[in-house]
């Protein structure tokens, strides 16, 4: 156990904290973009861990290892057809998205990607873009409730996110934010004994996380540019490993250098994860 001692460590703007329940913490972190008002219940496809995407419906630790590959996926039409290519069934896609999904943004999402929710009336997909701008789950009640019973909302909640406007968004928006420390529930709250916050890196951090991240053994093409980049958008060092992986990925897949123009695409899907507005103007 964590001596109370500790939680009042400090070093510079961020403040150690160290969960006493590792096996609570992992459960958060399954959590959907975090600057969004979020459906509960549902793993995040893109951020469960191999141990133990490799148990869930239709996958194999091979499997596993293939999709955290492939991570992160932009959108759940993405992610099926790459687990088509994997050869489950559509049975097997079925029983694994009651498990995990790349959540919808229902301001967004094509009829494609809502009709990938299992056991969605096709119908949704036209409900779902008819009650468009989404501002709440709220309204989502209110909207859906008037097709389907309480059961089936809730259940079609864990599949979808609506972005906040940082700027104008309520309280009681801010409330729905899954894992926010307001708005954690009292009796969890009281098993952490040390908790950690962590500042969003400024532009020079994020610079040094973009050296890191790509390695000077990276095949990078002429006009890559890490102070572009660290300007481009105030992200989480995290966010940065994952995009400059993903962008590696996408390089490889088409025989090319990683090139200014992959790394923000792959920056603007972990955005899109995170629920963030996309910026109109790239860098490139």
């Amino acid at each position: 156990m964590i001596p109370h001692a500790l939680s009042n460590l400090t070093r510079g703007s961020r403040r150690l904290v160290v969960l006493a329940n590792t096996a609570a913490l992992a459960v958060m972190l399954l959590a959907a973009p975090s600057d969004a008002q979020v459906g509960a219940g549902l793993a995040d496809l893109n951020a469960v861990p191999e141990a133990t995407l490799a148990t869930m419906p239709g996958m194999t630790p091979a499997i596993a290892k293939a999709v955290v590959g492939a991570r992160p996926f932009g959108t759940i039409v993405e992610a099926n057809a790459f687990l088509q290519g994997q050869k489950l069934t559509g049975e097997q896609l079925a029983s694994l998205y009651e498990k995990a999904f790349v959540h919808v943004n229902l301001n967004t999402a094509t009829a494609a990607e809502v009709l990938l929710i299992p056991r969605i009336a096709r119908r949704m997909a036209h409900e779902f873009e008819e009650y468009r701008p989404w501002v709440s789950m709220a309204q989502f009640d209110k909207e859906i409730g008037k097709y389907v019973d309480a059961t089936e909302v809730n259940r079609l909640k864990q599949y979808v996110f609506i972005p906040l406007d940082l700027n104008t968004a309520t309280d009681d928006a801010f409330r729905t934010i899954p894992n926010l420390a307001g708005n954690m529930d009292t009796a969890f709250a009281r098993r952490i004994h040390v908790t950690v916050e962590f500042t969003l890196p400024d532009r020079e951090e994020r610079r040094r996380i973009w050296a890191r991240s790509l390695p000077a053994t990276a095949p990078l093409a002429s006009d890559v540019d890490l102070d572009r980049l660290a300007e481009f958008v105030d992200i989480p060092g995290g966010a940065i490993s994952n995009a400059a992986l993903a962008a590696a990925f996408l390089a490889a897949s088409a025989g090319e250098p990683i090139a200014m123009a992959t790394l923000v695409r792959a920056v603007k899907r972990e955005l899109q994860k995170l629920g963030r507005l996309i910026p109109e103007e790239s860098p490139t």
